[in-house]
């Protein structure tokens, strides 16, 4: 009984290994809940248990199958290709017998007399299978760090490093329990020990996925946050809107009695009054209009917003347009777009002591819509695979959310983005195929 208890539980962590592997190579399908998920881990172990039982006697087929089988599972879990999950579980395979050879090399140098045929039944072959165990979640675990950091998300390399610290601490256990306890006759001693080193994998295990929710909570709350920041953009350009509508309304009502005005000094042939009169209109009218006309209400508002902040602070702004009333791209994208990009702008512009400059090019040209932002910065933007990375200390999740954003409604309209940055300025261009109305 004991014997298929430690069977099964070894079985589980190799799972439970499989399971951190493949999250880093693919998401999961929208589809499967969570009692899916656990459920299809159960079937996962009993299936491998299963195998190992029928074909203990067949390594070539013990093999074969469980190979299937794990193909299967994460056929049924993941998002991707049949034959792409099919090759990473065989690499998996092939990772996990090479770790297998490398765990029984350790054991003969350390002991001389050891039979791998006994690996169950004495204490060194038992925590050698827990050295083993260590070393393949020491492996999945390197894989998911390389992952996070192309996704930029997760633990940063720090963290990373000391969380693998728990892993090898529990191998070097392992390995000092081996050398120390080889000889060791007391079975009820060999299980205490045994069950003290297999604690403290599954230590590990509790350790990681409790650092992956609260990684995965963080990631929802910034979402929310991120969410909650857009919606207030959108108020607020909504809200200038209002304003600017307003004063419109005010101007004609206005604007009527300038008229009567102007009639009533023309028809006493009052000239002089009648030009000094229409030269304090035309000097209000100007301090009133807007600077940036794109015949496009949401551009325009977002644009002379910016245009006035930028003015205010002391910024050049120097852009160039043309009509924008036939493009395709929809109010809330404008708006997580423009302010976004002209918001990250003005920012590194602050931080610039000298010439303090953004040049802005939105334009139409043969149904395709072309956008770029350039800004006067301080220092290079270290820039990897189209990612902006940070140097701050903390996950870099937290950090660029207004950018994802931003790429999220580029891959909406299927367009192209071109991130750049040198010692003086940074530059942000994008790219909207036949995004314009015909």
């Amino acid at each position: 009984m004991f014997e298929m208890l430690n069977n099964l539980s070894v079985i589980a962590l190799e799972v439970i290994c499989n399971r951190i592997y493949f999250s880093a190579l693919y998401k999961d399908r929208k589809s499967i809940t969570q009692r899916q998920s656990y459920v299809l881990v159960l079937i996962q172990v009993i299936a491998f248990f299963g195998v190992g039982y029928i074909f203990k006697n067949n390594v070539v087929l013990r093999e074969i199958f469980i190979l299937l089988v794990m193909t299967g599972i994460m056929c049924l879990l993941k998002e991707g290709s049949i034959w792409k999950i099919f090759i990473a579980a065989l690499i998996f395979m092939v990772a996990l017998i090479a770790l297998d050879l490398i765990t029984l090399g350790m054991i003969y140098a350390l002991f001389e007399q050891f039979d791998a045929s006994d690996i169950g039944n004495t204490l060194s072959g038992r925590l050698s299978v827990i050295i083993e165990k260590s070393l393949l979640m020491l492996m999945a675990l390197s894989v998911k760090m390389r992952s996070d950091k192309k996704q930029g998300k997760g633990l940063v390399k720090t963290e990373w490093i000391r969380f693998v610290f728990f892993p090898i601490f529990t191998i070097v256990v392992a390995m000092a329990m081996s050398v120390a306890f080889c000889k060791i006759n007391d079975m009820r001693q060999a299980n205490v020990l045994y069950a003290t080193a297999f604690g403290m994998v599954l230590m590990n295990i509790f350790m990681y996925y409790l650092i992956n929710d609260i990684i995965e909570r963080e990631v929802g709350l910034k979402e929310r946050e991120a969410e909650y920041a857009q919606f207030k953009n959108q108020v607020d350009i909504y809200n200038t809107m209002r304003e600017s509508l307003e004063r419109q309304k005010e101007r004609a009502h206005e604007f009527k009695n300038h008229i009567l005005c102007v009639d009533a000094l023309a028809k006493e042939k009052k000239y002089k009054e009648l030009e000094k009169y229409v030269s304090g209109i035309n000097e209000a009218l100007y301090m009133d209009r807007n600077a940036i006309d794109t015949n496009n209400v949401i551009v325009n508002t977002i644009l002379n917003e910016k245009y006035n902040e930028m003015m205010d602070k002391g910024i050049i702004f120097v852009f160039r347009i043309n009509d924008l009333s036939s493009i395709k791209i929809e109010d809330e994208d404008l708006v997580v777009i423009l302010s976004n990009l002209l918001d990250n702008a003005i920012e590194a512009c602050q931080k610039c002591e000298g010439k303090r400059t953004i040049k802005m090019k939105f334009m139409t040209e043969n149904d395709i819509v072309i956008l770029s932002v350039k800004n006067t910065s301080v220092g290079t933007c270290s820039i990897e695979n189209d990612k902006i990375a940070t140097t701050k200390r903390f996950r870099s999740e937290e950090h660029g959310i207004g950018i994802r954003n931003i790429k999220n409604a580029i891959k909406k309209y299927g367009g192209t983005y071109s991130i750049k940055s040198n010692e003086d300025e940074f530059y942000f261009a994008i790219v909207f195929p036949k995004c314009t109305k015909e």
